[in-house]
């Protein structure tokens, strides 16, 4: 007999059986089982008001009949069975919480502009044509070109990805020197720099892993190398790392596959560091909300305006901010072993596109589910 596959449609109430044929008479085996199969399927599902059940070979045109179905396969949107899901587009994840992007430019126009995020991006410089907004400034370590001069594809892809994100961030350009005629202190000093800034918690720090195999030593490559850095790796969109990183721990995962839109002349790019981007936009918003609630705490005699101190503190710190973050990715925020956390922030960062509320009260909400009770009382490890 052949072996006959399944498949419930969530959307539909009618059932494709197909078979992979082993013999010459699998099919008409298989039809003849047809009506016993559909009188066996009622009496046990019955909530099945109508059934039609066909029978196709498996071969291409089971494959086409699969598709015009909606039916999924293993490898791909005609092989994963009976969800009714479809396959993300690229940028889905992120049009999933625009909601609360829009929520937070309300709470901006609240506060009339007055508060800023910065966020650093230390690449090859930005092509200020490409980029929308006014709302940044720069230097640049190379002794012959300006943080703006030159396609800057790179950097500029950067800052695009950090603004999907949080459309207001004030962006802080560092071109780097890639003459590479860097003499030999020139590491020591920009890893002690990098040091000294995370000792000072003057900045939450992210770098994007190499994404160059396992034969390539993470502790060589700065600064994701160095100790208290937020380590990043791409994604796909459903969280599973990328090939060449399964052997890598990052930090976070965040999606950096078929990235849309912020390469000029390209479609789609990929990498880590795009989803490194994403890590720092990410971490601007979050910094952008604990702000607000403060100053919302400070107008409101009823709020607890120590709490909202203690969780801008709090998450100004690499400790605080990888909390965060575990939230976010649905993980224990005190699990300090949690490595390859999967962001995906749309529970928390929930907003309906209609949404009618109080802002403070809503910001409140907000701030309780990604800095909880169990973040404020712990200390740091």
């Amino acid at each position: 007999m052949a072996i006959l596959h399944l498949v419930l449609l969530k959307f539909k109430q009618d059932v494709a059986a197909a078979t992979r044929q082993r013999c010459y008479n699998d099919e008409r085996d298989c039809r003849e089982y047809q009506e016993e199969f559909e009188n066996s399927l009622l009496k046990r599902c019955t909530h099945l008001k109508t059934l039609g059940v066909d029978v196709n070979p498996f071969n291409v045109s089971f494959r086409e009949t699969s598709k015009k179905a909606g039916i999924t396969t293993a490898n791909g949107p005609e092989n994963r069975l009976g969800t009714g899901h479809t396959m993300p587009r690229s940028g889905e994840w992120i049009e999933e919480f625009s909601g609360y992007t829009g929520f937070m430019a309300q709470i901006n126009s609240h506060l009339e502009g007055k508060l800023k995020v910065k966020v650093a991006i230390l690449d090859d410089g930005v092509n200020l044509d490409e980029i929308e907004e006014e709302n940044q400034q720069g230097d640049s370590f190379s002794p012959t070109q300006e943080y703006w001069v030159g396609p800057c594809k790179h950097g500029t892809a950067m800052a695009k990805c950090v603004r999907q994100i949080y459309p207001s961030a004030e962006l802080i350009i560092a071109r780097l020197d890639d003459s590479r005629s860097n003499d030999n202190n020139d590491k020591a000093e920009f890893e002690n720099l990098v040091n000294e800034t995370l000792r000072n918690d003057k900045a939450n720090l992210f770098g994007s892993h190499p994404d160059k195999g396992v034969n390539h030593e993470i502790s060589r490559f700065a600064p994701v190398g160095l100790d208290n850095v937020i380590k990043i790796c791409s994604a796909t969109d459903y969280g599973a790392i990328t090939q060449e990183n399964l052997h890598t721990r990052p930090d976070l995962l965040l999606p950096g596959e078929n990235v849309e839109g912020v390469w000029n002349g390209v479609p789609t790019v990929r990498g880590s560091s795009f989803a490194t981007a994403y890590a720092a936009g990410f971490a601007a918003l979050v910094l952008y909300t604990l702000q607000a609630n403060k100053i919302f705490s400070e107008e409101d005699v009823e709020d607890d305006l120590e709490a909202s101190k203690l969780a801008l503190v709090i998450v100004k710190r690499h400790q605080g901010m990888r909390k965060v973050f575990r939230i976010l990715a649905k993980k224990d925020a005190e699990d300090i072993t949690a490595r390859n956390c999967f962001v995906r922030p749309i529970s928390e960062l929930k907003v309906d596109d209609t949404f009618d509320v109080d802002l403070k009260k809503h910001l409140r909400k907000v701030v309780s589910q990604i800095v909880p009770q169990k973040v404020l009382k712990a200390k740091f490890s």
